[in-house]
């Protein structure tokens, strides 16, 4: 069984421990100490379920804030919230539990990966585990991790956080060792990761409901995969077609930015079957290729793009890309444009730039990264302190946290035992710009 997914052990009464009356001076001490920890502002009771709702919501339920704590420099607060459960009898007559021990943390981090000095990843994580209410131990993520690599995390928590995600041979080999990863991972949520965006799947079918919906997707259609989530494509390729979308190609391109020869292939293919309307769910670098290549062989081609991968994130697309629309629910550079900043983004940007040199935000890739470590600092924070309070398996303490996201629509539980963003937008690519333009404001899935 993974480490992360064992219950803590048996609550321990105090009467097994204590002498009659180091029991009463317990007591005493503990009653001094919970009405304390009341009277802080940061911990209130609460009668409602184990979380509230994100901030601004207008929930009555009591919450913990995700605040990382009141010495400077302080973490964003994102709204975090967490209800602790009334008690059952009223009064402290029943037996005192011993709270249960959180979980080690280790915060994974990634090499320079071409970004500028004193840009990357490990520095933008820095900014935001200072002053942290949780300690973590920083490990770099190798090129190729391993099991042994993972044996390492594993000797050192059983909690792992990141900003993006991880590979696939990151994600297995974490998962067999018994480490949960929480990340901005395109994926989605497992029974091994937790992930702060909508999977590639769940991207696909809602692409799907919005388009047969509004009629965004018509003709004869081809599906743009990647190999690492070719299980996943292929799935909801086939729910695309129960759904009446006429799903005449598939294709899998790597699911990096290095371009082969699967990009030209599949783009002639598609040519050949007719190919009208083409869904992307692919990193930008494969779709720029791809759609240059279909735009030559099927002037006329559509693109439809999922929100998969850095889809909202690098804007570079081609000329022809005019009039291609998406359905997100990342709210990055685009975002900002047309609405301006949330307060939570501004917050979390500011921190940033307390700590960059020359102090700015460099580019929408570095400001994804910025609001993802921010937010899955501030998210594991709450989740530590509510798991301090109720135990249970940590994975389900956190897709039980309800917050306000710099980098997606809020985020909550979501129907059918799920998590993560609650709504979606509608942009449009345009060419004058060369950028996503707001379409459609956020709004709930129907």
């Amino acid at each position: 069984m993974p480490v992360h997914d064992q219950l803590p052990a048996p609550p321990r009464r105090l009467d097994a421990v204590f002498t009659p009356g180091q029991r009463w001076s317990t007591a005493i001490v503990l009653l001094l100490a919970v009405a304390l920890a009341v009277a802080q502002p940061h911990v209130r009771g609460g009668t409602g379920g184990l979380f509230g709702s994100p901030s601004g919501s207008g929930d009555s339920t009591s919450s913990v804030s995700a605040s990382t704590g009141s010495t400077p420099p302080a973490a964003p607060d994102l709204g975090a919230t967490v209800v602790l459960p009334a008690s059952d009898t009223g009064d402290f007559g029943g037996e005192f539990v011993v709270p249960p021990t959180p979980p080690s943390v280790v915060a994974l981090v990634r090499g320079s990966d071409g970004t500028a000095p004193g840009r990357d990843d490990a520095t933008i994580a820095a900014a935001f585990l200072e002053g942290a209410s949780f300690q973590p131990t920083v490990m770099t993520i190798p090129e190729a991790p391993d099991a042994t690599f993972c044996g390492q995390v594993a000797a050192t928590g059983t909690v792992a956080i990141t900003s993006f995600g991880g590979s696939q041979e990151l994600r297995d080999c974490l998962a067999a060792a018994g480490v949960l990863l929480v990340g901005f991972d395109t994926l989605g949520t497992s029974s091994s990761v937790v992930s702060t965006r909508r999977g590639v799947s769940e991207a696909l079918d809602d692409l799907t409901v919005w388009a047969k919906r509004n009629g965004a997707i018509d003709g004869k259609v081809g599906l743009v995969g990647t190999t690492a989530a070719k299980a996943d494509v292929e799935a909801a390729g086939e729910r695309m077609k129960a759904a009446g979308i006429d799903v005449v190609a598939t294709a899998f391109v790597p699911d990096t930015s290095t371009v082969a020869t699967e990009t030209s292939d599949g783009a002639r293919s598609f040519a050949t079957a007719g190919v009208q309307t083409v869904v992307f769910a692919a990193p930008v670098a494969q779709q720029r290729a791809w759609a240059a290549q279909q735009s030559v062989l099927s002037p006329g081609a559509r693109y439809v793009v999922a929100d998969a991968y850095d889809a909202m994130i690098d804007e570079a697309y081609p000329a022809t890309f005019e009039g291609s629309v998406a359905l997100t629910s990342v709210r990055v550079a685009w975002f900002a444009r047309d609405n301006g900043e949330t307060p939570e983004q501004g917050e979390c940007q500011t921190k940033w730039e307390q700590k960059a040199a020359p102090p700015t935000t460099l580019g929408s890739s570095e400001l994804a990264r910025v609001f993802a470590w921010c937010q899955h600092v501030a998210l594991l924070a709450a989740a530590l302190d509510g798991f301090s309070v109720t135990g249970g398996r940590i994975a389900d303490v956190l897709r039980s946290v309800r917050f306000t996201s710099p980098l997606t629509s809020d985020i909550a539980p979501l129907p059918g035992g799920r998590w993560g963003p609650t709504q979606d937008a509608v942009v449009v690519w345009q060419a004058d710009c060369a950028c996503w333009k707001q379409k459609t404001a956020f709004a709930g899935r129907s």
